[in-house]
């Protein structure tokens, strides 16, 4: 069951949510009213923030303010025995931020930097300890203990801002580039696996023929292509860094044939995978 999408019953005033996933059942890019704060508890991969694409790991903290658009997209390769995910997610309304700040001198200003935050915040490891160990003991608790841990988990995470890095910011999207968005995390997060038109398509919410269309008339080229050339430069890239061999780049590029991958590289950059390699360590 997928509970990202945040809906409060009318006695709680914020949302706890500790969950086991497989990796596909992560909700796709979406947005909403509440801040959202999560913890990678078990898993890796790349997150949509806003108008910024970054790779995250386990033990990560986001807090995401509302209205930013937002999607985390998991390996499946990084799961645990049974094959799943692991986070804790907590959602709040910005009213309550205001209702602390008002109600309680003692931590007005630390509700109030809280609710000034307009970007996609990741905080350090080191920052989190804190927060992680708060998070932990929330799985335990009833209602009213989590909600005394809440505030201790607000001042804490007030009082390291300053060390934490934006990701992302709040964005005006039209929905033709909010759809070229969800398409560029999409091969950002699966190049290296088999993409079929039926899978993209179904992800972004068209059909196969409405997809090849829409994709040829926004990007001037065609779905494949442009997979393929951003294959091409993840090998490039692979050659100039490592000695691998030059089939272990064809299977990290997201290549199954190594003869086709050649055939494709040599098309694209007018050289031979091992000749590129030879060219860029001789420069």
């Amino acid at each position: 069951m997928n509970h990202s999408i945040i809906n409060f019953a009318g006695e709680h005033s914020f949302y706890f949510d500790h969950v086991q996933l497989h990796p596909e059942e992560q909700i796709g890019l979406h947005r909403q009213s509440t801040w959202e704060l999560s913890y990678i508890i078990t898993g890796s991969g790349k997150c949509q923030l806003g108008d910024n694409i970054h790779d995250f790991s386990e033990g990560e903290v986001v807090l995401v303010p509302p209205e930013l658009p937002h999607c985390w997209t998991f390996n499946k390769e990084d799961v645990d025995k049974n094959g799943m995910i692991e986070n804790i997610t907590i959602a709040f309304n910005t009213d309550l931020l205001s209702k602390l700040a008002s109600s309680f001198p003692e931590i007005h200003d630390q509700m109030k930097l809280l609710s000034d935050i307009n970007s996609a915040l990741k905080f350090t490891k080191s920052d989190t300890i804190e927060t992680t160990t708060i998070l932990q003991e929330m799985m335990m608790q009833t209602d009213a203990d989590r909600f005394a841990s809440l505030i201790h988990l607000l001042v804490s995470l007030s009082e390291n801002l300053g060390n934490a890095r934006k990701l992302g910011s709040k964005q005006s999207l039209s929905p033709t580039e909010e759809r070229l968005k969800k398409i560029e995390t999409y091969i950002n997060c699966n190049f290296k696996r088999e993409i079929t038109l039926d899978m993209i398509s179904k992800y972004i919410g068209m059909n196969r023929s409405s997809f090849c269309s829409f994709f040829l008339k926004a990007n001037k080229t065609t779905f494949f292509r442009y997979l393929n050339t951003y294959r091409i430069d993840v090998a490039c890239n692979l050659l100039k860094q490592n000695k691998d061999r030059i089939a272990e780049v064809c299977y990290q590029s997201g290549f199954r044939d190594i003869p086709y991958f050649n055939r494709l590289f040599k098309q694209f950059k007018g050289m031979t995978p091992s000749e590129y390699r030879k060219l860029y360590q001789e420069i």
